[in-house]
């Protein structure tokens, strides 16, 4: 599977659009029924089916993200081939400076222990996984005002650092 299956919470909303689902796939009430009791293999691979379609339509509207926490303000730009990132952190003795290659970082002025850093990364499957995989880590969709606003304020003080 691509992508997760759906647990029957997740399910209860979609029912119309889970049972136009099942109709599409030659499944009408009786036999769904019949299947529930005599074929769990059946029910748990349809479940899964409709569970893919479900998220690849929900990711495929995604293009922007962001995620916060106490010390982080994060706001992706998901595009077809990569992804780029710009992270706002409060650093404290305790985290971590990220290093490595494709990571630009600029302290912001006001204090040094405040810096924002870009990164572009490329994926590793799909666009639509990629929007996935972010939100399962608790990203959020968003607009893109959040990207953009952080985006001007790296580059800012990327522009003021040389």
């Amino acid at each position: 599977m691509k992508y997760r299956k759906l647990t029957v919470d997740e399910l209860e909303p979609l029912k119309s659009e889970f049972i136009s689902f099942l109709s599409a796939n030659g499944i009408d009430v009786a036999l769904w029924s019949k299947y529930k009791i005599t074929s769990l293999d059946i029910v748990d691979n349809l479940v899964k089916q409709f569970s893919e379609l479900v998220f690849e339509k929900i990711c495929s509207k995604i293009d922007y993200l962001s995620f916060e926490s106490n010390n982080l303000k994060a706001a992706y730009h998901v595009k077809n081939d990569h992804t780029t990132m710009v992270i706002r952190e409060q650093k404290n003795d305790l985290t971590p400076t990220p290093e490595g290659d494709g990571i630009e970082k600029s302290y912001l002025q006001e204090t040094p222990d405040l810096y924002i850093y870009k990164l572009d990364r490329y994926h590793e499957e799909d666009k639509y996984k990629e929007v996935y995989n972010l939100l399962e880590t608790g990203c959020i969709k968003s607009n893109g005002a959040k990207y953009k606003e952080m985006i001007l304020q790296w580059a800012a003080t990327k522009a003021a650092s040389n």
